[in-house]
C-alpha cells in the first residue's frame, strides 16, 4: 500500500492513514474513491509480488547460502559455495572494474571439506585503502550495506542480504597488506594441510554448540588457533616475509 499520499492533489482536505475513509467534514467523491481504490490495488499487487519474490529468493538461498545475523551454525561443506562466489565475483568485477586489483574467495566457505557458516566471504584488493572509498557507491548499488571498518582497522567492510538471511561478507583491503595476507595465507594453509583443516572444523563445531547466538565469543575463542596457523603460514616458502 502507498505509504504517503498528497491530500491536496487528491482533493482531500484532511490526511488519513486510510485515505478511503471519509471525514466528517468531507465525503470522498465516488469517482475519487474508485480512482484511489485502483491506485492502492496496483501498489498492493506490486508490494505482494515483491514480497513473494523476496521470500522465494530467501528460500532458494537458504538451501546453500545465507544465515541469520548473529547466529552461529555449522553446515557441511557444499560445492555450491564456490559457485555462489563465482557468480558474485563476476558482478563485482563488472561494477568495480579497475578499482579491484584482485578478488578472492576467502573464509571457511572457500576451503573444501571444512564445515562453515553458509555466508560467502570475499576479499577485494585495492592499491591503497583510501581507494576503497570509491568502491562504496558501486557496492551499495549491487545490494551491499556499508559497515565502515566494523571494528577492524585496515578494511572497508560490507554485508549483503537482510539480517534474517545474510549471504555475503565483503572485505576491501590493501593488496599484500596484513589483512590480505591473513585471509589468503590462512585459506591456502588449510587447503594444503587437511589434518589442520579437520582440527579446525572440529573446533568450530564445538564452539558453535557453545556459542550458538554469540558470534563475538565464537570468533574470540577461535583466535588462538587462527593465530597459530598464521604463524606457520608466514614461515612457509610461499609467504616467508609476506607480513613485512
Amino acid at each position: 500500500m502507498i505509504a504517503l499520499f498528497d491530500a491536496a492533489a487528491l482533493g482531500l482536505t484532511h490526511y488519513s492513514r486510510n485515505p478511503l475513509q471519509a471525514t466528517s467534514a468531507h465525503e470522498v467523491d465516488p469517482l475519487m474513491h474508485l480512482r484511489m481504490t485502483l491506485i492502492m490495488s496496483k501498489y498492493e499487487r506490486r508490494s505482494q509480488s515483491a514480497m513473494d519474490k523476496q521470500k522465494k529468493d530467501y528460500a532458494d538461498d537458504e538451501k546453500t547460502v545465507g544465515l541469520e545475523r548473529g547466529t552461529v551454525r555449522m553446515y557441511q561443506y557444499s560445492g555450491e559455495w564456490a559457485r555462489a562466489y563465482e557468480i558474485e565475483a563476476e558482478k563485482l568485477t563488472n561494477v568495480l572494474d579497475e578499482l579491484a586489483l584482485d578478488i578472492q574467495h576467502v573464509g571457511s566457505t572457500s576451503i573444501p571439506g571444512l564445515q562453515a557458516k553458509p555466508v560467502i566471504d570475499i576479499a577485494v584488493a585495492v592499491r591503497e585503502l583510501s581507494l576503497g572509498e570509491q568502491c562504496i557507491q558501486p557496492l551499495i548499488a549491487l545490494g551491499y550495506e556499508y559497515k565502515g571498518a566494523a571494528g577492524i582497522a585496515g578494511r572497508h567492510f560490507f554485508v549483503k542480504g537482510p539480517p534474517e538471511n545474510r549471504t555475503h561478507y565483503l572485505h576491501v583491503e590493501e593488496l599484500d597488506g596484513k589483512l590480505w595476507f591473513n585471509h589468503i595465507a590462512f585459506r591456502d594453509y588449510l587447503r594444503e594441510h587437511p589434518e589442520v583443516r579437520d582440527t579446525y572444523g572440529q573446533l568450530k563445531e564445538t564452539l558453535a554448540a557453545r556459542f550458538p547466538t554469540d558470534r563475538d565469543a565464537y570468533a574470540a575463542a577461535k583466535d588462538p588457533f587462527v593465530e597459530d596457523v598464521l604463524k606457520k603460514a608466514a614461515d612457509t616458502p610461499q609467504w616467508r616475509g609476506g607480513t613485512e
